[in-house]
């Protein structure tokens, strides 16, 4: 498969250094995997743009020095919102501190700008590591989803069944049955009310014959 024939991923690159932004570009352009990419300066636009595109985007990257909103309260907003795009932090002046607690928010992941700028070549296979990693969790939360929904519908399915299962004391002669209060009821109101089954009454040839016998010898008498 060529490059034209991959997928095609859409970034969001959150950017007010013009010259960082271009060369993030060139990168993602070298790299393996087609990127369509669309860029932000403020912080606060890129809030906007998400927002009227939740599902758009399969990843931003976002600059934390950004003029207005910082990248890491955009990240925090996008966040507390449940915005499903995966999001990753980058920074030329980053801390520990500032990682930790990026990553603890829920960022996905944290990337230094070094002053020799290897961190362009590693790009391209950060971002789709993170796509992949966020498409994987999205199709396991569905999974999970759909195997909760299965259960519950199962659990709501018997919960609705009765079943008669064990030894029924019963009434040679009548038929009746004694119920676990020692009551004797008659075995189609003793299902009936312990399952789905509802009863519809007729009579058999035999019985048929034991009550009317007189019509039956009457069709015996008939000439063959």
């Amino acid at each position: 498969m060529t490059l034209a024939d991959g997928p095609v991923f859409r970034v969001l690159i959150v950017e007010n250094n013009e010259q960082d932004c271009v060369a993030v570009r060139k990168a993602l352009q070298r790299g393996q995997s087609r990127w369509e990419i669309e860029e932000c300066v403020r912080g606060e636009d890129a809030l906007e743009q998400i927002r009227k595109k939740p599902f758009h985007y399969h990843v931003a990257l976002i600059d934390h020095r950004l003029p207005g909103m910082s990248g890491l309260v955009l990240c925090k907003r996008l966040l507390a919102e449940g915005i499903p795009v995966p999001l990753a932090i980058i920074t030329g002046d980053g801390s520990e501190e500032l990682a930790v607690e990026a990553l603890k928010a829920g960022v996905a992941d944290y990337i230094i700008k070094d002053p020799g700028q290897g961190y362009l070549q590693q790009l391209p296979v950060v971002l789709l590591d993170v796509v992949r990693k966020h498409q994987d969790i999205a199709a396991r939360r569905k999974m999970e989803i759909e195997r909760d929904k299965m259960i519950r519908e199962l659990k709501e399915t018997l919960a609705k069944v009765k079943t008669l299962s064990g030894v029924l004391p019963i009434c040679a002669r009548c038929k009746k049955i004694r119920d676990e209060n020692g009551e004797w009821t008659q075995i189609e109101v003793y299902i009936r009310d312990r399952s789905d089954v509802r009863f519809s009454h007729g009579i058999c040839p035999d019985c048929a014959r034991e009550l009317y016998p007189e019509m039956y010898d009457n069709e015996e008498n008939l000439p063959g």
